[in-house]
């Protein structure tokens, strides 16, 4: 019982020293080198094996804990000190409020490197459980990356496409999105915060800008987008691509964290915590 106590001790101590990239975080990772079609990867393994140990150690100590109790104290007509399954409750308990706690909301261990994306736009489509995302990031020198994702809720590990595109300069597109980066209607204005949709069927818009102002228009809230962020949405993601490439995502809540913010590539929770503090939002309405 000692030496399992000391055990985790040693786990709470470690699960600590890692902060917010602890264990079940850990298994959100995937490793870029790996081709979004194999599955082989053994990076998580050891974090696996982490949370199996930590959980048969709680049900160890439990079990031998429940060995010390008296003969006298029963259970449904049988001494508690004999009883098993007590022990495996405690250890399912312990399991899921470490879930629970250390998953939400979603995370990526990374590092907390600024993305430096002056613009960023979200159309988020939710039919049934199927979830279709498609985001437009501009960066400086117009480059434009446009990412598509369709992923399901119980899905562990779903793809992601992303395209290439080059804007010019002294095109008028060029001169639309710098227009509305810099618009004091859109860095004045205030939505509800960006939440997971549960509706069967919804729809949402998001636009971040310059990292630093997030607004959420969702059919769920009743916002609706300006006709300028749509406008220029479509214009963007129908730009000749230069370079494409596939690659992966994972979330251990089978989809359920998975969440807008984490979309628009805010995966690395002290980048995602700077986002949501540094906009401000309205609890319904405008």
């Amino acid at each position: 019982m000692a030496a399992g106590l000391i055990s985790l001790v040693w786990l709470a101590l470690t699960e600590v020293w890692l902060g917010s990239r602890n264990s079940w975080i850990f298994l959100n990772y995937e490793n870029p080198e790996m081709p979004p079609w194999d599955s082989s990867d053994w990076g998580p393994v050891f974090f696996e094996l982490r949370i199996l140990a930590a959980a048969f150690t709680v049900i160890a100590v439990s079990c031998t804990a429940l060995r010390l109790f008296p003969a006298r104290w029963v259970l449904r007509g049988a001494p508690l000190c004999r009883r098993t399954w007590p022990a495996f409750a405690v250890g399912f308990f312990v399991l899921a409020a470490w879930f629970v706690h250390s998953v939400t909301p979603y995370s990526a261990p990374g590092y907390d490197h600024p993305p430096h994306a002056p613009m960023r736009i979200l159309h988020l489509q939710k039919r049934g459980l199927r979830f279709y995302e498609t985001t437009v990031n501009m960066f400086r020198f117009g480059q434009v990356w446009v990412q598509r994702v369709d992923r399901r809720l119980f899905q562990y590990r779903f793809q992601a496409r992303l395209a290439l595109s080059l804007l010019d300069g002294a095109s008028p597109a060029y001169h639309r999105a710098q227009a509305m980066i810099q618009s004091p209607e859109l860095w004045k204005r205030r939505t509800p915060p960006p939440r997971m949709m549960w509706s069967w069927n919804a729809e949402g818009w998001y636009v971040v800008l310059k990292d630093s102002q997030l607004l959420a228009f969702t059919t769920e809230s009743g916002t609706k987008p300006p006709a300028e962020v749509t406008d220029l949405f479509h214009e963007l993601e129908k730009l000749p691509t230069s370079e494409e490439r596939s690659f992966a995502f994972r979330d251990v809540c089978l989809g359920f964290c998975y969440d807008p913010v984490a979309a628009l590539g805010f995966s690395i929770l002290p980048q995602r915590n700077r986002l949501l503090s540094s906009s401000t939002f309205v609890r319904s309405g405008f």
